[in-house]
């Protein structure tokens, strides 16, 4: 494939190169060419990675036809292929420089076919024969007329059958005898003549209007199922109009082959007819030979269109290619792009990946609002609202994210889904998530485990971004409201893990999301004197805990915020030098896992000098290892100072 001066989409270099190859010349064409099925969730890319695939092609000059089958418009596989065979800016009949106009006459002859009502008079000057078969024949048998008031007549024909191209899309500006030269081949450009067209759909057992009247059947009635095929008539159907769709293809001039082949570009193809159609642009590519190349965007999961597909082992038929999220080297370039600055430190790339784990939309709408909050803190950054002057407030950074990764506004969502997955955000593996959602009794969530699994919480154990959104939306939802608050849920995953599934150190991580600092200072002062605990797993714990989320973000000096809480703590009780030791250490450490905090000198210093001691008390084996932790805040206390 020739190069495009459309840049590959950042994080996307990966599938730009698989698509340049499935794309480009092949000589006489002979290989098969497998359908291109693109993976990802909700704000993964899928729709700019099509985006980028169309632009290069334009680029080129090379036809290609754009279809979200999200649209209403979309209702059926003969809407998408007639759309797809239309003179749209956006479909492969626009006319392109060095491949002119493409012509489908299989294809609307197929579509003729279809939508012709075989109930009227097309043309007004004879009765009409008795039969279906008959009167398809009588219809085709004008088709083949060359005569220009016959083709006129069914030029309004067409009209009256719906209009086999949309009229916005082909009818506008065109004649009936020119619609019907572009769109049956009259004009010699495609095919000699039509009776060419006809006897393409001879099968050797049928007669070519047998062929279209069994077509025509199978549209009108597509739940039918066919035992002999072990297929129901909508997939039938939808493999003989894509049949037909490649064979008009293979009619390209060949010296057009040194360029990219023909594409189309199928968005959210497991909404309305997708699933059958690629079904059917699968099991169409088969024969191979085929100057077409066809790409198509789904979610992934239960709902995801790959579930409908054929096994393709040898990846003959279609290829796999999952959107993966960006990594750190991703968003530097993101931010780098962003801020038109050369440089930023490696701190920050971490700090807006560790946010976002690298999912594409939320961490394009991150670093946008980073860099117009100039690095003033991530929170900072979620509260910012784009700027928009003379129109309404366009919405957060923070609402902006959610609507990506939840796939459309938080207001639109389903509110008991939308409360269930707040809810089971505070949790931090499936199973307790799951065991939240199954004891909320009121009220009573309808949505079911499995839509609430095909949200991602978790993934490879550790924390989604859109989990992390949900847990600010947990931190602000009232006492009093239906559902329950922070310090609720926190504590009802105190007696989970108590109780259900004994973890002490799940506990103790929840007791720290409620704010019982005192009482996990205890748990952790009792493992550093048992002499069973050693080093490594010692500092593993303290990870772990001290990961907890904290509920608000701190506005007073960071040092001030640890000096209050440790008096918070410590008003009623008087506790052991180590505990209290201990509890300095765990705060710190707790308010170093906000996302603003990474910068704070003066806790990581406090940090170092309480592991340092610590260490001393410890009584298993491998203290050096609780050294090796305060090593590290020493570190950044002298990067950060």
């Amino acid at each position: 494939m020739a190069e495009s001066h459309v840049e590959s989409p950042i994080g996307r270099r990966e599938g730009a190169r698989r698509f340049m190859a499935l794309a480009s010349p092949s000589g006489d064409d002979s290989g098969k060419r497998p359908v291109m099925v693109v993976e990802g969730g909700h704000g993964a890319g899928k729709t700019h990675f099509l985006s980028w695939a169309a632009s290069s092609l334009y680029d080129a000059g090379v036809p290609y036809a754009y279809v979200d089958l999200a649209e209403d418009r979309f209702t059926d596989v003969t809407s998408v292929l007639s759309f797809v065979a239309s003179v749209n800016a956006s479909a492969l009949g626009h006319t392109r420089e060095e491949f002119g106009r493409l012509e489908f006459p299989r294809l609307w002859m197929a579509l003729l076919a279809i939508r012709a009502d075989l109930g009227s008079d097309p043309l007004g000057d004879h009765p009409l024969p008795e039969g279906e078969r008959e009167r398809l024949e009588w219809v085709l048998g004008k088709v083949r007329t060359r005569g220009r008031g016959a083709l006129r007549k069914l030029g309004d024909q067409l009209e009256r059958a719906g209009r086999v191209i949309s009229p916005e899309e082909l009818l506008t500006g065109f004649g009936a005898v020119e619609l019907i030269r572009a769109g049956l081949g009259l004009s010699g450009l495609a095919v000699n003549t039509v009776d060419e067209v006809v006897s393409w759909f001879r099968t050797g057992v049928n007669e070519p209007v047998d062929e279209l009247i069994a077509l025509r059947h199978q549209v009108h009635e597509p739940d039918q199922y066919n035992a002999v095929l072990g297929r129901n008539n909508r997939e039938l159907a939808a493999q003989s109009l894509c049949k037909a769709l490649r064979a008009d293809l293979r009619e390209v001039n060949r010296a057009q082959r040194r360029l990219p082949t023909p594409a189309i570009m199928l968005d959210n193809v497991d909404r309305s007819p997708g699933p059958e159609l690629v079904s059917a642009l699968v099991r169409s590519a088969k024969d191979g030979g085929d100057h077409l190349s066809v790409v198509v965007a789904t979610s992934g999961g239960r709902t995801g269109v790959v579930n409908v597909l054929p096994d393709s082992t040898e990846e003959t038929l279609w290829a796999p290619y999952r959107l993966p999220p960006f990594t750190t080297a991703e968003v530097s370039e993101l931010l780098t792009e962003t801020s038109g600055q050369g440089w930023h430190s490696d701190d920050v790339v971490d700090h807006l990946w560790g946010f976002t784990g690298g999912h594409p939309g939320a961490s394009a709408a991150l670093v946008e609002a980073w860099v117009r909050c100039e690095g003033a803190g991530v929170s900072e950054a979620l509260l910012d609202r784009p700027p928009s002057p003379g129109i309404e407030a366009l919405p957060t950074t923070e609402n902006t994210m959610l609507t990506s990764v939840l796939g459309e506004p938080p207001n639109n969502f389903n509110t008991d889904l939308l409360a269930a997955l707040t809810t089971c955000s505070a949790a931090r593996d499936v199973e307790s998530g799951l065991w939240l959602y199954r004891e909320q009794k009121d009220p009573t969530h309808e949505v079911g485990e499995p839509v609430l699994l095909e949200h991602p919480l978790w993934e490879e154990g550790r924390p989604t971004v859109l989990r992390r959104l949900l847990q600010r939306v947990l931190a602000r939802r009232e006492p009093v409201g239906t559902y329950p608050d922070w310090g609720t849920v926190h504590r009802s995953l105190v007696h989970h893990y108590r109780t259900v599934r004994p973890d002490p150190v799940r506990k103790a991580y929840h007791l720290l999301c409620a704010g019982e600092f005192l009482l996990v200072a205890e748990f952790l002062s009792e493992r550093l004197t048992d002499p069973e605990i050693d080093g490594d797993e010692w500092v593993w714990t303290l990870q772990d805990i001290t990961d907890a989320p904290t509920r608000s973000t701190f506005e007073r000096p960071y040092f001030d915020v640890l000096l209050t809480v440790l008096g918070e703590q410590t008003r009623t009780a008087e506790p052991s030098p180590l505990v209290r030791n201990t509890l300095k250490l765990l705060v710190a450490r707790h308010l170093l896992s906000d996302p603003d905090m990474f910068r704070t000198a003066e806790l990581h210093a406090s940090a170092h000098q309480t592991l340092s001691e610590l260490a001393a008390e410890f009584a298993g084996e491998g203290s050096s290892r609780l050294l090796a932790e305060a090593a590290q805040h020493l570190s950044l206390w002298d990067r950060f100072k």
